[in-house]
C-alpha cells in the first residue's frame, strides 16, 4: 500500500493507493487437526476463496475425529491422517511439495485476516520471492533456553518465521526434508514436549 499525504485548503488528508497484485497464482496449505468450526465458520477461507491470487487450497485433514469434506472447486480435502502419525507438523511441508503453484501461503487453522492484510503480504513478497515472508518473526539467539527460539515477536527482518502465517517458494519446502536430519537429534529426541516437529 502506497500512502500519499495532500493538502487541501490547510488540512492533510493521507490516502492510501493499493499497489497492484501481481499475476502468480498462489497455493494455501492449510492443515485441519482440533479448529473445524473455524475452518467452517470463520472468515479466513471466505477470504481465501474469494481471493483472485488464490486458485487452490490443500485442506490437510490430520485428525480423524475433525476429519470433514470442504465442497469449494479451489479446495482439495486430503487424508493426511497416517502423515501426521508418521511426520507431525512437518506434514505441511510434505503436502507443499505437491502445490500446483509456485508460491504456497501456509496457514493455521485458527487464522483471521482481511483481503488487504493479505494483498499486503502477497505484495511484498513478490518484491522478492527468493525469501519466507510472514507476519509473525521470531529472533534466534544461540543458547536461549529452547534451543535459541526466542518468543517475542520481531518484525521486518527476522531468522525465523512462523508458519501459523507465512508465503514462501514451494521448492523451500523440499529443502525442509534435505536439512530435518540436522536437528533432528536437539530439536526433536532430546526436547520431545509437544506435538513432532513443533517450533
Amino acid at each position: 500500500v502506497l500512502s500519499v499525504i495532500s493538502t487541501i485548503r490547510g488540512t492533510s488528508t493521507t490516502h492510501s493507493i493499493p499497489l497492484p497484485l501481481p499475476k502468480n497464482k498462489i497455493s494455501v496449505v492449510l492443515m485441519n487437526f482440533s479448529r473445524p468450526r473455524m475452518i467452517r465458520e470463520s472468515s479466513m477461507m471466505r477470504t481465501l476463496l474469494l481471493h483472485p491470487n488464490i486458485d487452490e487450497v490443500l485442506l490437510l485433514h490430520a485428525n480423524q475425529e475433525n476429519a470433514f469434506e470442504f465442497v469449494h472447486p479451489k479446495v482439495k480435502n486430503i487424508n493426511a491422517i497416517q502423515h501426521n502419525r508418521e511426520m507431525g507438523l512437518s506434514l505441511r511441508f510434505f503436502f507443499c511439495q505437491i502445490a500446483r503453484n509456485e508460491w504456497v501461503l501456509h496457514l493455521d487453522d485458527d487464522m483471521e485476516f482481511a483481503k488487504e492484510a493479505l494483498n499486503e503480504l502477497i505484495t511484498e513478497y513478490s518484491r522478492n520471492p527468493k525469501r519466507i515472508v510472514g507476519k509473525f518473526g521470531r529472533k534466534f539467539t544461540p543458547g536461549n533456553s529452547y534451543n535459541g527460539y526466542s518468543s517475542s515477536n520481531t518484525h521486518k527482518h527476522s531468522e525465523v518465521v512462523l508458519t501459523k502465517y507465512m508465503l514462501m517458494e514451494r521448492n523451500t519446502c523440499s529443502a525442509f526434508f534435505k536439512y530435518a536430519v540436522v536437528v533432528w537429534n536437539d530439536v526433536v529426541l532430546k526436547n520431545s514436549a509437544g506435538p513432532l516437529w513443533n517450533g
